[in-house]
């Protein structure tokens, strides 16, 4: 499993307008990202920045994961 694994990540190909439009359009979280590209999490946030795609500061990944509007006081 360990070689089919790494053999799968040599020919994996994120795609930074698919990674940003997952996170970003959809609002998936980086785990969401990596489940959908069938990878490890902490490759989607290496790509994430190797792309310069923000990250959600932590109001906007407490909205995004529960669905909430942004608040204004």
């Amino acid at each position: 499993p360990l070689i089919e694994r790494a053999a799968r990540r040599r020919d994996l190909k994120l795609s930074p307008d698919t990674i940003r439009s997952l996170y970003w359009e959809k609002g998936f979280s980086a785990e969401e990202v990596a489940r959908y590209f069938d990878c490890d999490k902490r490759t989607i946030l290496r790509q994430m920045k190797r792309h310069s795609i923000p990250r959600r500061d932590k109001d906007e990944a407490r909205r995004a994961h529960f669905g909430l509007a942004e608040v204004v006081a």
